[in-house]
């Protein structure tokens, strides 16, 4: 993964990632998340970003949790089921300027080397599911704060960098407001272990 390039206007939403054959992932409709990276200094985003679809990760099956619901092993982690503290890789997708769907990333340990932490979620507000501008307005306010509390360091002053994922249209139908955000090295690093109180 690579530092984020200058800002770009924002691409348009993707087509739907078909689900594939996942026989080891929950079967029926899926929520999906769109997702968008963001530049540091809180410029206007610019880096909407690739996240792999359900059936690019048929081969590894569900991510298997423990007692307390930490990933303890590899494999697919559904949209609607990504939670604060897991640890995923992006597979070199987040190199793109286009706004994209997804229904799945690839979870790993936090323990292994990946590229990607979730460290907080909240609840979109609105009667309809907000444009990407009032989104980035809400990811703000909930995000930033939450971004310095979880590593223990001022977003400005971290090497690390935050990027939203956020309900499509269609999931928001099926009653889905949870936005998620996720961190990750600035320099495009992998990270090892929990980046939770690790001051960087």
């Amino acid at each position: 993964m690579t530092t984020p390039p200058p800002p770009t206007p924002p691409g348009q939403p993707g087509p739907d990632v078909a689900p594939g054959d996942q026989a080891p992932l929950p079967t029926g409709p899926q929520p999906d998340r769109t997702t968008a990276d963001r530049l540091r200094g809180l410029a206007r985003f610019a880096v909407p970003v690739v996240v792999l679809g359900i059936g690019a990760f048929s081969v590894f099956g569900q991510a298997d949790r423990d007692d307390d619901g930490a990933i303890v092993e590899a494999g697919a982690v559904t949209a609607d089921d990504l939670r604060v503290g897991d640890c995923f890789d992006d597979e070199g997708t987040f190199e793109t300027d286009e706004t994209v769907q997804f229904e799945a990333v690839a979870g790993v340990p936090c323990t292994e080397p990946h590229d990607n932490e979730v460290f907080h979620e909240f609840e979109l507000t609105g009667e309809s599911l907000p444009s990407e501008e009032e989104i980035f307005t809400q990811v703000d306010a909930a995000c930033l704060p939450a971004f310095d509390a979880f590593v223990g360091l001022a977003y400005e002053e971290s090497e690390l960098d935050l990027f939203p994922m956020w309900p499509t249209a269609d999931s928001w139908r099926l009653g889905d407001r949870t936005a998620t955000c996720a961190l990750f090295a600035l320099d495009g690093s992998t990270l090892q272990g929990s980046m939770r109180d690790s001051q960087r």
